[in-house]
């Protein structure tokens, strides 16, 4: 959480209040980056921001809301960068490459938090919906660029492409967060490889009747 700077027509208290929530919800974050969520304390989370636990429940209901919180604020940050991404001079295989590349490297430094962070987002009451909804949206545009680039294919619409990107992705991050033999890198490279085999344009193939083509498959 970003607590620096002054929010304009911010009163003293607030500043202060705004700066106490800050640093109880960074000390959490690096507890939980260290030790797990679930091996951490809310007792433990006060002691590291030199507040009493009362004082921790007047800004957070729960650690789980906290954990929740966090997990709000990386899906934006994860949309942030698919718009960078976006605006590269670059085809959609090797933006797709670059992601999974720069995923891989910060999720194996934070594999801990990674995993409560998953945890959270299934098991949120009501589902997990909402919260993806601006990552899915940023990811269908994503897709649209490329398709009007012509380096995506267009018989597939762009939300079911950006869906099958999360659920590729997502679905290799799980298997090695459960398994820690599981190659990690490798699999990335693979899945990154594979969405961009399955996302390119179909080769054109004529039909029985002449003069006429359709999409078939490569």
């Amino acid at each position: 959480m970003n607590t620096a700077g002054p929010v304009e027509g911010e009163s003293r208290r607030e500043r202060k209040k705004r700066e106490l929530r800050g640093r109880i919800y960074d000390e959490a974050g690096r507890l939980f980056l260290r030790q797990g969520f679930d091996a951490t304390t809310v007792e433990q989370i006060a002691e590291a921001a030199d507040v009493s636990q009362a004082t921790f429940f007047n800004y957070f209901p729960s650690k789980d809301d906290l954990i929740l919180q966090m997990t709000t604020e990386v899906l934006g940050v994860v949309r942030i960068l698919v718009e960078e991404q976006r605006k590269r001079d670059a085809s959609t295989r090797a933006r797709i490459n670059d992601m999974s590349l720069r995923a891989t490297r910060l999720i194996q430094n934070t594999q801990l938090l990674t995993r409560d962070l998953l945890r959270a987002l299934m098991r949120k009451p009501g589902g997990s919906g909402e919260l993806l909804a601006d990552v899915r949206q940023a990811l269908a545009e994503f897709m649209r660029d490329g398709q009007e680039r012509g380096d995506v294919r267009t018989d597939r619409d762009a939300e079911f492409l950006a869906e099958m990107l999360i659920a590729v992705f997502y679905g290799t991050i799980t298997h090695w967060l459960n398994d820690s033999r599981y190659p990690f890198p490798a699999r990335m490279r693979e899945a990154a490889d594979f969405l961009c085999e399955s996302i390119a344009p179909r080769a054109v193939t004529p039909t029985s009747r002449p003069g006429t083509y359709t999409e078939g498959t490569s």
